[in-house]
């Protein structure tokens, strides 16, 4: 299956797994009764799915995807700093 080339079916089913995927991470994270649960982790892996699902889409082929990889992961980075700073004062990671 050639990467660059994104159906229909590819990108539902990639969609499901994301959601999937982040949910079970949220549910264990609720479980464990830390502040970013299911909600969060879904919305986040959903949306990394659709960025780099577009990302293929726009560079065609290219090689340029990885730019906006590169781009999601600063992402998921600031939001996890955020998060981290924001409950600096209760050290429960």
């Amino acid at each position: 299956m050639d990467l660059s080339t994104v159906t229909w079916n590819a990108a539902l089913v990639r969609l499901l797994l994301a959601f999937a995927l982040g949910a079970l991470l949220g549910l264990e994270r609720e479980r464990r009764e830390r502040p970013a649960g299911l909600r969060t982790h879904v919305l986040v892996c959903v949306a990394s799915c659709l960025a780099m699902m577009s990302a293929l889409i726009i560079a065609h082929g290219s090689g340029e995807s990885g730019r906006i990889a590169q781009g999601v992961l600063a992402g998921i980075g600031f939001v996890g700093a955020g998060r981290s700073s924001a409950t600096a004062i209760s050290c429960r990671a």
